[in-house]
Formats: C-alpha cells, sequence, structure tokens
C-alpha cells in the first residue's frame, strides 16, 4: 500500500510539471529558452551603475541613485545607507529611465531626486514614502543639477545636454511650482554650489569651446544672485582662468576653485592648480603651490582645511592658512569613480564605480576618511532576487 501511494504520488508530480511546463511554452512572455524547459540564469547581484550621492547634513546617512543596467527597472532606483554600519537601509523606488541628481533637504528626514524621466521627486525617508512629485511639463526641460537653498524652500535647475539647449530655472520646491526662467544664461554649467546664506551660487562652466561665436561660452566660472537673478561676477579667458568645481568657504567669504592655464613654449598644455579667493571682489588670494585640480573639491566645516579629489583620482588636503600639504592619497581603484561626493563637513568622502558590460559586473561604493587617508567604510546594498519579470522588461 505505502509503495502504492509513492508511486501515486511520484506520477502525480511528474504530471504537474509538465503542465507547469506547458503553461510556460504557452506563454508568449518568455523566451524560447525559458519555453522549452531551459532553467533561468542564477541570481544576479545587485550589479547596477551610481550617478548620484548626496550625505546627509550630520554625515550619517548617504543617499546613492542609480541609473539602469540591462534594462532591469529595479535599478532605476535610490538607496538608502548607514554609513557607519555600511549596511543599507532602504531601496527607493526611483525615477524610469535613472537617478540624475539627488540632495537632501535641512532636516536630513527628507530628500529630493531628479531622474531622467523629467521629474522632481520629494521623498520621506524615515517611512520610505514619495511625498510628492512636479514635472517641467510647460517648457518640457529636464532636471539635471537641482541644488536646494540652505533652508530647503527653493532650488535652482540647470538642464544641459546634446538635445536641448542649456537653461536654468528657479524653483520653489515646496509647491512644485516653476518661480523664474532665465533664458538668456547660456553658458554650459558642469557645478553648482549655494552659499551658506542662500543669496549667492558659483556655477563652474568650462572651458568650452565657442558656440556659435557666442564669446561668453568662454567664461570658465560665475557667482550667480539668485535673489536678482543674474551673474555678479565672471571669470576667465581664452587663455585660462577660474574654473569648475567651487566650494564656499562656511563664511561665505571666500571660496576655492580649479584654475587652469595655457602653456606656451617648450612646454605647452594646460595647468591645472587650486586657488583660494575673494567672492565679494572675485580676487585670487593664494594659489595652492605645487597643488591640481580636481574633479571634486570643498572646505572642511572649521573652515581650516581644504580638500579635493585631483585629476589623478588622488585625495588631496591642504591647510588653507599655509597652503601646506597635509595628505595625499590615491584612491584610483580598479575603475575610475564615476560619483564622487563630499560630506558637508568636509571629512568624508563617497567614491562610486560601476561597470555594466556583459563580461564585467562591477560595484564598488566606499567612503574615505579625508583626515587619515584611509577608507573608512564599503557600503553593501543589498542583493536583488531573480525575477522573471525583470528578464521581460
Amino acid at each position: 500500500m505505502k509503495r502504492f501511494a509513492l508511486i501515486f504520488l511520484l506520477v502525480f508530480l511528474s504530471g504537474c510539471e509538465k503542465e507547469e511546463k506547458a503553461k510556460d511554452a504557452g506563454n508568449p512572455m518568455l523566451d524560447d529558452e525559458q519555453a522549452r524547459g531551459v532553467k533561468p540564469p542564477r541570481p544576479r547581484p545587485d550589479v547596477v551603475l551610481p550617478t548620484s550621492a548626496a550625505f546627509s547634513p550630520d554625515g550619517k546617512f548617504l543617499l546613492v541613485g542609480f541609473k539602469p543596467n540591462s534594462g532591469n527597472p529595479h535599478h532605476r532606483v535610490l538607496k538608502l545607507f548607514d554609513v557607519k554600519r555600511g549596511k543599507e537601509i532602504r531601496t527607493l523606488p526611483g525615477h524610469k529611465g535613472g537617478v540624475d541628481f539627488v540632495t537632501f533637504f535641512p532636516d536630513g528626514k527628507q530628500a529630493l531626486s531628479a531622474g531622467a524621466d523629467n521629474s522632481c521627486k520629494i521623498w520621506n525617508l524615515e517611512a520610505g514614502t514619495e511625498v510628492r512629485k512636479f514635472t517641467n511639463a510647460d517648457s518640457g526641460m529636464t532636471f539635471d543639477m537641482v541644488p536646494l537653498t540652505p533652508d530647503g524652500k527653493k532650488a535652482l535647475n540647470y538642464t544641459g545636454n546634446f538635445a536641448t539647449p542649456p537653461s536654468l530655472e528657479l524653483w520653489d520646491v515646496e509647491k512644485g511650482k516653476l518661480l523664474e526662467a532665465y533664458p538668456e544664461h547660456k553658458n554650459p554649467i558642469t557645478s553648482i554650489t549655494i552659499s551658506p546664506d542662500g543669496k549667492l551660487a558659483i556655477f563652474g562652466c568650462g572651458p568650452f569651446s565657442s558656440r556659435g561665436g557666442d564669446e561668453t561660452i568662454r567664461t570658465s566660472l560665475q557667482i550667480w544672485n539668485i535673489p536678482k537673478g543674474k551673474v555678479d561676477f565672471s571669470s576667465g579667458n581664452k587663455a585660462g582662468g577660474l574654473a569648475g568645481p567651487a566650494s564656499f568657504s562656511p563664511n561665505g567669504k571666500w571660496a576655492v576653485s580649479n584654475k587652469w592655464r595655457l602653456l606656451g613654449g617648450a612646454e605647452q598644455g594646460v595647468k591645472d592648480s587650486v586657488v583660494l579667493w575673494d567672492v565679494k571682489t572675485g580676487k585670487e588670494i593664494r594659489e595652492i603651490e605645487d597643488s591640481t585640480g580636481g574633479h571634486a573639491i570643498t572646505f572642511t566645516s572649521d573652515g581650516k582645511s581644504i580638500v579635493l579629489i585631483d585629476f589623478s583620482y588622488r585625495l588631496r588636503r591642504y591647510e588653507v592658512k599655509t597652503g601646506r600639504q597635509l595628505l595625499e592619497k590615491n584612491v584610483s581603484g580598479a575603475i575610475h569613480p564615476q560619483v564622487i561626493v563630499f560630506s558637508s563637513d568636509g571629512n568624508m568622502v563617497f567614491l562610486g564605480r560601476g561597470h555594466g558590460a556583459p563580461d564585467i559586473e562591477y560595484l564598488d561604493l566606499e567612503v574615505w576618511d579625508t583626515a587619515t587617508g584611509e577608507k573608512e567604510r564599503k557600503l553593501v546594498p543589498k542583493k536583488v532576487p531573480f525575477s522573471r519579470k525583470w528578464e521581460r522588461d
């Protein structure tokens, strides 16, 4: 009797398996291999490409935006990490097409993200929910860089890509309303930093080649007056000058940025360096001796040090008072970081690397201590389980 029951059970399970395969074979959503009963690929780790990041104001949390890998819709996400533990707290659904920009609100409880779907979203990070969403439907412009003013009420929006001309706007973030558009501002912008009082912004603008004979495009750095909606100061020329990225000192009186100049004679080429300058007058205070320009630069919160990741992907730290170099550390890694972000106090830097080629799957999220030059933490995202639905998308 037991033997008969066992045979019956095996026949029943075999029939169920055949029925399930028959269902799959008739499912147009599955590919030919799956329809023939071929096992789906093994679960893949959450290999995605980081595109943007921001530290919370207190430096305890880090929000990282990603873009799709192989069309996977679940890779268009934002991930919130606990910096001290290096662990992911939660995943937010993000935007269609990828996340281009993220930043925290001053209270650290909410964040703003901008995506390739031409929308901005406000997130409640404690609940992990979307609070509101607004789009640029009237103008059709995207949201590429959307830094908030220190009070979290307004944001500048810069749009500039190969499909659309450069555009600068001012938004009311609380209402999701466009306040001002500045069509006369034609300069491509690569970096934006807003002053501690929220009245000024420094635009890194180049250097770029002239477009259509418009020589204003050659300007490499600008100070933008936010309340007045105009340029207060421009610097740079065909032979070089101040260039982005830039950062305000904690008191807002000074700024630090790259400086470039063309070399003549036997040297030929471009010389990059770091320079400290007066925001009110635009005059140089000090050029850091033997320095080199960088991808990202900032002051520490005490105003005593300048920290940067240079063009050779070396972490450098300088004393403001003397210009003396305090630290130099190679942080280039196996793949150069695509995302470089400093904490608000300048004592930590996030380096995000990713590669999604068919023969290379690589994701590396690191936080470094800028005072010691040591890797503080490696951030570990949660794994993503395999789903046939993802393969269809």
